[in-house]
């Protein structure tokens, strides 16, 4: 079993970087294509293997990725758009006196799009965009048109919100689902972003065919993707019936000690931003929604109280203490459970629990 808590790192074959986030297969495969695209003999079996090579590529490394796609390809120098230019160009092409351009290319093998969204030039990015019509066939590839609604150029951010409408919501659950779970909570931090394109990332991933095989990555895995992903889910009502389940039966204590929090104090809580005060120290804005799915209470307090990680147990503490007003007796046998806990700082909050109920 591999290890995902980091995304996998290996030994860059062609530039001047130490490490490449992208497999030595792609990075040769990479190679071997810069040279076809410059003569215009690309072949509809190269982009097919690069492609699939796409599939072992994290989607969350979008950012180096796309650099060392463009770097080894070769595909960062700019290409003449001007009308002119171009009217010049196409009887030459024709001719064979000058290869063809990225535009004549995607026109004839749209697949290649796929490769030119990495483009230096904004305007190759722009009609890649606009070429595509196949759902993505890998998260990477839907990360890719993520990334594009991010450019730093507006028209490309528009093409690449008219290429996501048109073909993320056609693609396989699956492919979605593992997007998301790696790449979703970057996409809050996307400063470019639009809102609209924010919210049509998010309609597509809270369908329930795409939500369902996501909850289950986070039920079952423990990497550092989990506590990220399920944060990003948390302002979103659509992912409340499934708080209960992760609470009970997560793998990752961080996936049950937020979902323990969230249900128990009835409130989602997510960090939206951050203030500086005076003395330069940053401190987290929050913004808080209302929960409301149905469970026992009281049982529910009891599971968290006798979780194996202290951070679940610290969490039924805590709620202890914040309902110490209208306390019962089954919260009073909790407690007393709780109060010869061998973790030190869930002792000292039944302590304050007790003391403040005496008062």
């Amino acid at each position: 079993m591999t290890d995902d808590r980091m995304p996998a790192d290996y030994p860059d074959l062609f530039t001047y970087n130490k490490r490449s986030v992208l497999p030595p297969s792609l990075q040769q495969a990479l190679k071997d294509v810069g040279p076809c695209l410059k003569s215009g003999t690309v072949s509809l079996r190269q982009v097919a293997y690069l492609r699939d090579r796409y599939r072992t590529v994290c989607p969350s490394t979008m950012y180096h990725a796309s650099s060392h796609i463009r770097q080894i390809a070769e595909i960062w120098e700019n290409t003449p758009y001007a009308p002119t230019i171009r009217a010049i160009q196409k009887p030459l092409i024709r001719l064979g006196a000058l290869r063809s351009s990225p535009f004549q290319q995607i026109r004839n093998m749209p697949d290649l799009a796929w490769l030119y969204l990495f483009h230096g030039s904004g305007y190759v990015r722009e009609a890649s965009l606009s070429s595509i019509q196949t759902a993505p066939l890998s998260a990477f590839e839907y990360a890719a048109i993520a990334y594009r609604l991010n450019d730093w150029v507006a028209q490309v951010r528009d093409a690449a919100l008219d290429c996501a409408e048109r073909v993320l919501g056609k693609a396989d659950p699956a492919i979605a689902a593992e997007f998301a779970f790696k790449s979703l909570d970057l996409i809050g931090s996307r400063g470019r972003m639009s809102a609209k394109a924010k919210d049509f990332i998010y309609s597509v991933i809270l369908k329930p065919d795409v939500l369902l095989p996501l909850r289950n990555r986070i039920l079952s895995e423990r990497t550092s993707f989990v506590g990220r992903t399920f944060r990003s889910l948390l302002p979103h009502p659509e992912f409340d019936d499934h708080l209960q389940i992760i609470a009970c039966q997560a793998v990752s204590p961080s996936a049950r000690a937020i979902a323990m929090r969230t249900l128990l104090s009835g409130e989602a809580k997510w960090v939206v931003g951050y203030d500086m005060n005076h003395d330069f120290i940053r401190s987290p804005r929050f913004e808080v929604r209302p929960v409301s799915t149905e469970f026992g209470y009281e049982g529910l307090l009891s599971e968290a109280a006798s979780d194996n990680a202290s951070a679940v147990r610290k969490v039924a503490a805590d709620m202890l203490i914040a309902h110490r007003h209208k306390t019962t007796t089954r919260m009073d046998e909790i407690a007393e459970v709780l109060s010869m806990d061998h973790n030190a700082a869930v002792r000292s909050r039944i302590d304050f629990y007790f003391r403040q109920g005496n008062k």
